[in-house]
């Protein structure tokens, strides 16, 4: 199925400014690194740099001698094990972010033309939890297999608290993003229904938009109790998971 091409890329400044692999570059490869996504935009498949490198050198306005070093700034692995740009087998450059944006455009476009149900796609069932990979494109948004990240997100979504349940759409890109395997969704469950609905921020009415709760990895925090383990602290009311009532 080929995508038709739009005037625009999709952007996320928020993740362009916290995104710590890139941060950990300097400024010269970050505005190569936008330079490379406009012409991925452009990249057959999406979000590939298909393009010869004098097309490259001309839109960076950089010679081969101080591209590559740039280049290598964003293919070195960081701290966390990740980079900001990558290969496929075959060696062409790509951006995990285009291409899975890309699948998941491309899922809901069916789904929309099927009248929006995900289990109506070609061949039956769509596998449980992740977008349908085009022809030719790199599968950026590995699950383990089994786990169905669309009941877990649901799950998640509705023992959150009310104040919180934000941008569903985006809250689940973003657990898309964050959640891959059974074991880290339960965790995050657990933490919404445990230490943070009896935690001194919630019980103040603190409660971050699900979207950013979910992007943060707040699963992983250990939130101080309400009322705090002082003598004579403030006692506050311990928050309570609505009951699900479908989605919202």
């Amino acid at each position: 199925m080929r995508i038709p091409k739009r005037p625009a890329i999709q952007f996320y400044p928020k993740e362009w400014i916290w995104d710590l692999e890139l941060r950990q570059c300097s400024p010269a490869a970050r505005g190569l690194w936008v330079d490379l996504m406009c012409l991925m935009h452009e990249g057959e498949p999406y979000g590939h740099l298909t393009v010869p490198l004098d097309v490259i050198l001309r839109v960076a306005g950089l010679t081969e001698r101080a591209y590559r070093p740039l280049l290598a700034e964003l293919e070195t692995d960081r701290s966390s094990g990740k980079r900001v740009a990558y290969r496929t087998d075959a060696g062409v450059i790509y951006s995990k972010r285009m291409v899975r944006d890309e699948e998941r455009r491309a899922f809901n476009s069916l789904n929309g033309r099927k009248g929006g149900n995900p289990n109506l796609v070609p061949g039956g069932r769509a596998p449980a939890g992740r977008p349908v990979a085009l022809p030719g494109y790199v599968d950026a948004c590995p699950h383990e297999e089994g786990f169905d990240a669309e009941r877990a997100f649901t799950e998640l979504w509705n023992a959150y608290p009310a104040k919180g349940r934000v941008k569903r759409p985006l809250s689940q890109q973003y657990f898309c993003e964050k959640v891959r395997a059974g074991e880290t969704a339960d965790r995050a469950i657990a933490a919404v229904k445990g230490k943070w609905a009896a935690s001194e921020k919630w019980a103040k009415g603190f409660v971050l938009a699900l979207p950013e709760w979910i992007n943060q990895e707040c699963w992983n925090e250990d939130p101080e109790p309400a009322g705090g383990n002082k003598p004579g602290a403030p006692a506050y009311h311990k928050w309570e998971p609505p009951k699900p009532t479908g989605d919202e």
